[in-house]
């Protein structure tokens, strides 16, 4: 497993003392790559048990190239947008025949 964080550290939008301890307890004893200060520039589809993946890692301030990982398979979670609490909490609401909205 191989994480990639744009942002200097893994957690950034936690405590640096949660972080720091999750690293410790969940990442490092379980021999998990990651790279922070980088994005995926550009993802190259591959076969599986064939051809790997491959990922070019770029400089998240600089831009410029900075590695190609060869990984197995490539899951993308791209974090929070801005009101998106707001809009769950909305499509949670029930109406008067306490029904959900679905969107």
């Amino acid at each position: 497993m191989t994480f990639i964080e744009a942002l200097d550290k893994l957690m950034p939008g936690f405590d640096n003392e949660i972080a720091k301890m999750a690293q410790r307890t969940l990442i490092t004893p379980r021999n998990i790559d990651y790279h922070t200060g980088v994005l995926a520039a550009k993802v190259t589809p591959g076969i599986p048990g064939v051809k790997p993946v491959l990922v070019d890692l770029v400089d998240f301030k600089t831009r410029e190239p900075v590695q190609t990982l060869e990984l197995d398979a490539v899951l993308v979670a791209t974090g929070r947008c801005a009101g998106a609490r707001r809009e769950l909490r909305a499509a949670l609401t029930p109406s008067p025949a306490l029904r959900t909205r679905r969107g």
